[in-house]
């Protein structure tokens, strides 16, 4: 019996020394394992192929203080494992790269620093790629090279309300969008400096795969040149496909001041009229013509379009406004599936580059389709309405005026109290024909419209504005 339990004692201790040797062997292992991972990571970090400077290169600068390339080369070791960028911080060249460390050194000695990097690693030049076969665009959809997604630009803007920067009207991925870079170029497209780009999606995107997006581009203190254009790039080295030009650089610096004290455009009692894409071969040549005259009896100055695809009829009509200063047609040829990709083609790309189109040329600006009206009871014009509620209200720091929607079906009847007579003209207006509406209004934000103070506004949305500029706001119209 003694003997038993003794054998039996001594197994289960076999067994839990068993156990515990391998329970550290287990451990073992999996150390080794982690700290491989680990070193290998570093190692890659440090000494990665030249390859993954053009895809995952990040200036190691704060977001704040934006980095940027301001050689026209960068400068490449022969070994092929190591590379070296020559950057400028505040004056300053930089060469990073290269087993992980810098070299810095000052402007004035720019050529001992890379002669010292170059004692260890003999250097060859790479010129960055050249415009010098693109011409500055404005209003054109244009690809950026080497990315995996589909990314397009379309315009950019001198925006100086606040911190320096050019925003970029772009259309890319919803979720994740790719890391991009500004390059902005002078006048003569000899002198370019390379900035940080970043990316902010537009609201409204329905999470479709793609949407439109705002690339803002920080602005130097210490730009050197004048700004006139700017390429937007996901590889350094990759070729130029875009070259856009930067507009309202002739609004003088600062534009107004945020705060109680924000000034009016100085086009004073102007108002233009921003329309969304119109596609599917748009050809209703009588709702065109009845959307422009009304619109001008309501005191628009211009109204801004663009042509997704327009038919023969409606292209002759709006040339002949187009002839007489009152409408801007501008193309939108954006290859992005609407509606399965992107939202109805791209159309919030085109109100916020209408919006930033407008912004220091008019007063003011309206965002409706093309079968809507914003009616004043009272006033004649929209202008005079905008001045009527100044007498009433502080409009100060006022940066949209909303209005309530409400449907005028077109199954109802028409108006039988017009004479007759008239009817060859009324019969192609809608607008004098139906003439009841529903009683109820719908509610602010939902199907509204409104009238906007462009400098004031950050975002447009197709019903309301997304994002004001701080001190702004805006004000629900009960009437």
């Amino acid at each position: 019996m003694g003997r038993a339990v003794r054998t039996a004692l001594q197994r289960n201790r076999d067994r839990a020394n068993l156990s515990f040797l391998l329970a550290v062997t287990f451990f073992v292992v999996f150390s080794v394992i982690v700290l491989s991972e680990v070193f290998f990571i570093e190692e890659k970090n440090r000494t990665g192929p030249r390859s993954q400077f053009h895809q995952n290169y990040r200036p190691a600068t704060s977001q704040d203080s934006p980095s940027f390339v301001q050689s026209n080369e960068v400068l490449y070791p022969d070994d092929g494992d190591k590379f070296i960028a020559l950057l400028q911080y505040s004056g300053q060249l930089r060469a990073t790269g290269g087993g992980g460390g810098g070299i810095g050194t000052s402007g004035s000695s720019s050529t001992s620093g890379a002669a010292k990097f170059g004692a260890a690693y003999p250097l060859r030049t790479h010129p960055l790629p050249t415009a010098e076969n693109l011409t500055a665009t404005d209003a054109l959809w244009l690809p950026v090279a080497a990315t995996t997604f589909k990314f397009f630009v379309y315009s950019a803007y001198l925006d100086q309300r606040g911190n320096k920067l050019i925003r970029v009207i772009a259309a890319t991925k919803t979720r994740n969008p790719e890391r991009v870079w500004c390059r902005l170029w002078s006048p003569s497209g000899n002198d370019s400096q390379i900035v940080n780009g970043k990316v902010k999606v537009i609201r409204e995107n329905w999470n479709l795969k793609y949407s439109a997006v705002f690339i803002l581009c920080s602005v130097p203190h210490n730009l050197t040149f004048g700004l006139w254009s700017v390429s937007v790039i996901h590889q350094l080295h990759a070729p130029i496909t875009n070259l856009l030009l930067i507009r309202n650089l002739d609004v003088p610096s600062p534009a107004f001041s945020l705060g109680p004290s924000l000034n009016t455009s100085s086009n004073t009692n102007t108002l233009a009229v921003c329309v969304k894409p119109l596609h599917f071969h748009y050809n209703r040549v009588n709702q065109l013509i009845e959307f422009i005259e009304l619109n001008l009896l309501l005191g628009a100055s211009h109204m801004i379009l663009y042509n997704a695809s327009i038919g023969p009829d409606a292209t002759c009509v709006l040339k002949q406004y187009v002839n007489e200063g009152l409408v801007t047609i501008l193309p939108w040829k954006l290859d992005m599936i609407s509606q399965k990709e992107i939202r109805t083609v791209g159309l919030f790309a085109a109100l916020n580059d209408c919006l930033y189109r407008c912004m220091h040329r008019y007063s003011y600006a309206a965002f409706i389709d093309l079968d809507e009206f914003i009616i004043p009871q009272q006033q004649k014009t929209l202008p005079e309405l905008i001045g009527w509620l100044g007498q009433k209200l502080n409009l100060r720091t006022t940066a949209s005026y909303s209005f309530q929607n409400a449907f005028f079906y077109l199954q109802w009847s028409d108006d039988n109290t017009i004479d007759r007579k008239y009817a060859p003209i009324i019969n192609n207006f809608v607008t004098l024909r139906k003439t009841r509406r529903k009683t109820k209004l719908n509610p602010h934000k939902q199907r509204s419209k409104y009238i906007c103070r462009p400098e004031f506004v950050v975002e447009a949305g197709n019903h309301f504005i997304w994002e004001f500029h701080p001190w702004a706001w805006y004000i629900e119209c009960p009437f």
